[in-house]
């Protein structure tokens, strides 16, 4: 059993890093091409390329959690890189959950016209200090996770007669953990829905007045805005998805058996793969650089 699972995991490993770093890379490479050239990177820009970046880096951190327990070199790390790598693969997650919020948001702004004086102001600061926003929240991810390197506990199980448990367990605060998940997980994902509830209630409008011929958007405008739609929920979903498995493997203490942590991680280390193919097929200038750049 133990060396299936073995096996599993280097299969595993294999396919999300090849997979999820190339196309990651391809992302990041096709608006790094554009900053080269002197091309004013706009707001969605910023967004996605943070958001590749972000990938890039949690997919090797995930791969590097993967090889340690696949081939059991943890057991000769000290306790601070075990504290440095949980901390680091937990801060790029909800990072990533709080890009798909921005996105969200980024999708909103761009899709309701409204005068509204509040709605104005939000607007204009969030799309000339989006760089801001991203950098600051990304130190927030870090903050908010950093304590966990002074509240957890790993003891080492010896002696051990089934090699199908794990050879440690780690030992967390349940509270500091559950808020841990409302901030990183729950309040980015809150954000979401309500930017992607405001913005499919605006489009239904639009599209009731589409049968009276009262809309100010063409057809193809009108799918382009569907799109869009489209895209905010697919991101909400796997934003959902994925804060569950982190909410179910962070409230399990990690004292599991093997066999649900390999699930677990499994199915983690797919966010970053999953992210860049909604990406790009939710993005028609990302698909027409990365099918030029192919043809070239």
């Amino acid at each position: 059993m133990a060396v299936l699972l073995t096996i599993f995991r280097v299969i595993q490993v294999i396919v999300t890093y090849s997979f999820g770093v190339f196309m990651n890379v391809k992302i990041a490479v096709a608006y790094l091409e554009e900053l080269k050239q002197n091309i004013q990177a706009n707001v969605l820009d910023q967004i996605l390329l943070s958001m590749a970046i972000t990938n890039i880096i949690l997919q090797n951190f995930l791969t590097l959690d993967h090889v340690l327990h696949a081939f059991d070199f943890y057991v000769l790390l000290v306790e601070e890189w075990h504290m440095f790598i949980f901390v680091s693969i937990i801060s790029l997650i909800e990072y990533s959950f709080w890009h798909t919020s921005w996105l969200s948001m980024y999708y909103f702004l761009k899709l309701v016209k409204s005068s509204n004086p509040f709605f104005l102001w939000m607007k204009a600061r969030f799309f000339s200090f989006v760089g801001f926003i991203l950098l600051w929240t990304a130190i927030g991810s870090i903050a908010i996770n950093l304590p966990f390197a002074w509240m957890i506990h790993i003891d080492f199980l010896h002696n051990m007669t089934n090699p199908t448990i794990n050879n440690y367990e780690i030992e967390m605060s349940l509270a500091y953990t559950m808020f841990d998940i409302m901030l990183g997980c729950c309040l980015p994902f809150l954000l979401s829905c309500v930017a992607l509830g405001l913005s499919v209630t605006y489009l239904l409008q639009h599209v009731f007045r589409v049968k009276g011929n009262e809309s100010q958007f063409s057809g193809p405008q009108l799918n382009g805005l569907i799109g869009a739609v489209k895209i905010m929920i697919t991101h909400l979903v796997s934003h959902l998805t994925f804060a569950l498995i982190i909410a179910g493997s962070l409230t399990s203490e990690f004292s599991v058996g093997v066999n649900w942590d390999v699930v677990f991680w499994a199915l983690i280390s797919f966010y970053p793969s999953v992210q860049s193919v909604i990406l790009i097929l939710g993005n028609t200038k990302l698909k027409s650089k990365l099918c030029c750049g192919r043809c070239k």
